[in-house]
């Protein structure tokens, strides 16, 4: 595939750590479709009534406060409380009190990917048989049979294909025998990491088997990496309609409008060391011969500026507020 043909994942949708919304709540899905992202990924668990809901980790600690915005001063265990109880006492954490959410069920995912026209990535955090089977019976019914895929380190996809061998899934494979099983699938994406010390011959392990390859690269920039399908929680595949192009000089700084929501396009050219600067991210860089880069960065209420440092050529930034 050309890079042109790449598609985007954006896991737990678009939150930017609670600045543009709540991690894996039904705005961060929504802000995920208007980006031009093709599938956002949530993860979830299962609460003591055997509800299906959005959450990362088994406790709510990490992204959710009191229902009175306070922070919560001992561990909420997920598994342990019902859907009722978590909604009346809980809510997910946004720096705007205005864009905090009560716990969103599956169902409220598949609806709002299915309104959204976007595509769900579901990934269980457990890979019970009751999980497999909530997940299959929920999407099914709102997105249709195959209407969604489920990602898993192994065990869930497995399961997954042992019920219905072409329902699409993404597995995270860490070999060849893992490629090779996985491959047999028809709808099964390779999830490779890039931090594999073997990624190139895995990546074409993939490709000669007819798989499509997966890889996160958070807190990364690369020069159009091998993958077909990127997950980059801040990156933004589509640069919308009305942008403008400036060509910035080489360590100079551009102060941009204020942007409420918005996206950055970098394209350049590195040779050697550098550090790039993009709104609030910062990126180490090194390439020992000429590479062309191309980054496109999620902005958040704050200003455009682009810094760089090294041997850093044919700087261009376009700029979009959403």
């Amino acid at each position: 595939m050309t890079e042109h043909t790449k598609k985007y994942i954006a896991h737990a949708g678009i939150h930017l750590n609670g600045r543009a919304a709540a991690q894996n709540s039904l705005e961060s899905l929504r802000l995920a479709a208007k980006l031009g992202f093709d599938f956002v990924e949530i993860d979830v668990r299962l609460t003591s009534d055997g509800e299906v809901v959005a959450c990362h980790d088994p406790t709510l600690n990490s992204t959710f406060v009191n229902r009175d915005l306070s922070p919560l001063t001992s561990e909420v265990q997920v598994c342990e409380h019902t859907l009722s109880e978590l909604r009346a006492n809980y809510i997910l954490h946004a720096d705007e009190p205005e864009k905090c959410e009560l716990i969103p069920t599956l169902a409220d995912c598949a609806v709002a990917a299915r309104n959204n026209n976007i595509t769900l990535m579901v990934h269980p955090k457990i890979s019970s048989d009751e999980m497999v089977e909530a997940i299959s019976r929920i999407c099914g019914e709102i997105l249709g049979e195959h209407g969604y895929y489920i990602v898993s380190e192994d065990k869930a996809v497995r399961r997954v294909l042992e019920l219905d061998p072409d329902m699409p899934t993404m597995a995270i494979c860490k070999n060849a025998d893992d490629i090779a099983h996985f491959a047999k699938y028809p709808n099964c994406i390779i999830a490779i990491s890039w931090k594999s010390a073997d990624y190139d011959s895995l990546v074409s392990e993939a490709h000669r088997r007819g798989r499509l390859v997966e890889t996160t690269l958070n807190r990364d920039i690369r020069a159009y990496p091998a993958a077909d399908i990127i997950n980059y929680d801040y990156l933004a595949p589509h640069i919308p309609d009305g942008t403008f192009v400036l060509d910035t000089l080489i360590n100079s700084d551009y102060e941009g409008f204020e942007v409420k929501l918005g996206v950055a396009e970098v394209t350049f050219e590195l040779c050697g060391q550098a550090k790039l600067t993009v709104g609030e991210r910062c990126f180490e860089l090194s390439a020992a011969v000429p590479t062309k880069y191309r980054a496109a960065v999620i902005l958040c209420r704050e200003p455009c500026r682009v810094t760089s440092e090294g041997d850093i050529v044919d700087i261009q930034l376009r700029v979009a507020e959403i």
